[in-house]
């Protein structure tokens, strides 16, 4: 039996600025179509999360689990909720992601 299709995403207020922050970011470095291209790919990857959301690895040292998966210099950090994807932060690469989400 086949698990029951998600609905969508959701965006914490922390993950909402972290995008709003990659785009201020990126248009200061880059340009605003670089940063229109970045975050294009980050909505298909959360696309794609929506459709197979056991993809990412449950991370159990934290409670309660997340799952984070990669997207070029990012990692979207999120937990299946119900019928959707919660994402709680997209975080750089370098960035100690148990200290953003208080783990």
């Amino acid at each position: 039996m086949t698990a029951p299709k998600l609905e969508g995403y959701r965006l914490t207020p922390a993950a909402q600025t972290d995008l709003d922050d990659i785009w201020t970011y990126t248009v200061a470095q880059w340009s605003a179509d670089q940063a229109e291209s970045y975050l294009r790919g980050l909505a298909q990857t959360l696309d794609l999360l929506v459709g197979e959301p056991k993809l990412a690895r449950e991370r159990n040292e934290i409670a309660p689990p997340v799952r984070l998966h990669p997207y070029r210099s990012h990692s979207v950090i999120y937990r299946i909720e119900g019928r959707f994807i919660d994402v709680i932060r997209i975080v750089h690469s370098h960035q100690h992601w148990q200290d953003l989400i208080g783990a």
